[in-house]
């Protein structure tokens, strides 16, 4: 059954890797394939889940054949992190590491959903798995994760009824030349030397 449904994810995965999409919509729609099978597979799910078989280092216990499948996959999405890096879609990183690291992260995802009742609709597991994808995937931009007082932006609330707190404005440049010893020791103002002639 695993090498069956192995074989299948191969070939959704050979399909979106061959049409050469920019790298971000190549990723965006593995999402939606994972996400979809494995949903659509729940029984397959929790088989693959149970056999503790980490999704980035592929089934150690498995057949030759599963094994094949997972080398196989993964050097797919490698693929297209390779591409991605090239085109400075995804940060700068190993892509063989990025692949795994995204493996993993659909794993957690999905054991997750299982371990609290598989509740959640697809696509809102699809939605959590590609705003973790941004935050962690993507360069040059930052996805904050919607909190309590979250905006649909997924930005907070800026403070004083919806104004930006502004930056405290730095004091003009004092010109002169006791301004270093403005204060003495004492706590007195300093004595002005004899023959200085005010400005």
């Amino acid at each position: 059954i695993l090498a069956e449904h192995g074989q299948a994810l191969l070939a959704l995965v050979q399909e979106v890797h061959d049409r050469k999409l920019p790298a971000r919509e190549a990723l965006d729609e593995l999402i939606g394939i994972y996400i979809g099978y494995f949903v659509g597979h729940p029984d397959f799910l929790r088989m693959h889940l149970r056999s503790g078989a980490s999704w980035a280092l592929g089934p150690v216990l498995g057949t030759e054949q599963q094994r094949a499948y997972w080398q196989r996959i993964h050097a797919l999405q490698a693929d297209i992190f390779r591409r991605g890096v090239r085109e400075r879609a995804f940060v700068d990183e190993d892509a063989d590491y990025l692949a795994k690291l995204f493996s993993v992260m659909d794993q957690v995802l999905l054991a997750d959903w299982v371990a609290r009742g598989m509740k959640d609709s697809r696509e809102t597991l699809a939605v959590r798995l590609r705003a973790q994808g941004k935050r962690s995937l993507w360069r040059g931009r930052r996805v904050r994760p919607a909190g309590p007082g979250a905006t649909p932006s997924g930005r907070e609330p800026s403070p004083a009824g919806g104004r930006s707190a502004s930056p405290r404005p730095r004091p003009y440049p004092c010109r002169c030349r006791f301004a270093a010893a403005s204060v003495s020791p004492s706590g007195r103002p300093p004595a002005i030397p004899r023959g200085y002639r005010r400005s």
